[in-house]
């Protein structure tokens, strides 16, 4: 899984809080590459982006981007990140070298150009397998209605391999649309039965992590 991130992106946010379990439950199984993609509009991506460099570097990878996920947005200030990254044992020195270091800001460019080159167009982007994931997030103006414009849009495209949804009530949303595509449709455990008769849904797949 290779998963181009910005620090202070709400969504790259949502969505690790989304991954995290899944990882977890396929620990030694699944292997996540980070990339990082700091946006101009966030003011604290690129030092975000940098401790996330170092903190790979140094050897606390996962640790210092899960610290740096949950962080409060205005903490992830050169100081903050420092912070976290002495919480995390790291040592000051080393990792200020690191933060200074050339070679650190050149990473994040080429990070940010393979972004580009995928032809990544919004955060988070993620390829599972070289394959890019397209997701749709429910937000304060996320209605079925909504969701069932954006899904059909994506299977008008007629490029869906398929889909996933997550959390109560968004699998009917989606399911009519996509079972008319014959398009597979994953989703965790619905407390809709209807959703389980493969006699009328053939092409929906009910997993649990």
């Amino acid at each position: 899984v290779v998963d181009f991130v910005d620090f202070q992106c709400p969504f790259c946010r949502m969505t690790n809080t989304e991954l995290a379990p899944l990882l977890a439950a396929r620990k030694g199984k699944i292997r996540l590459v980070r990339k990082q993609v700091p946006l101009h509009m966030h003011s604290h991506a690129k030092d975000a982006a940098r401790a996330a460099c170092c903190g790979e570097k140094l050897g606390k990878g996962d640790e210092m981007a899960e610290a740096l996920f949950t962080a409060k947005v205005e903490d992830l200030t050169p100081e903050g990140c420092a912070s976290i990254a002495k919480q995390l044992g790291l040592d000051p020195a080393r990792y200020e070298s690191c933060v200074k270091d050339p070679e650190t800001e050149a990473h994040i460019k080429a990070d940010t150009d393979m972004f580009h080159a995928a032809k990544g167009h919004g955060l988070p982007t993620l390829f599972i397998d070289g394959v890019k994931l397209d997701v749709i997030y429910k937000d304060d103006a996320f209605t079925p209605d909504r969701a069932k414009a954006n899904v059909t849009q994506f299977l008008q495209q007629d490029k869906v391999d398929s889909l996933v949804t997550f959390g109560s009530g968004s699998t009917g949303a989606m399911a009519d649309a996509q079972n008319a595509a014959c398009v597979p449709l994953l989703y965790p455990s619905s407390s809709v039965a209807q959703y389980r008769d493969i006699s009328q849904y053939p092409w929906t797949v009910q997993f649990l992590p």
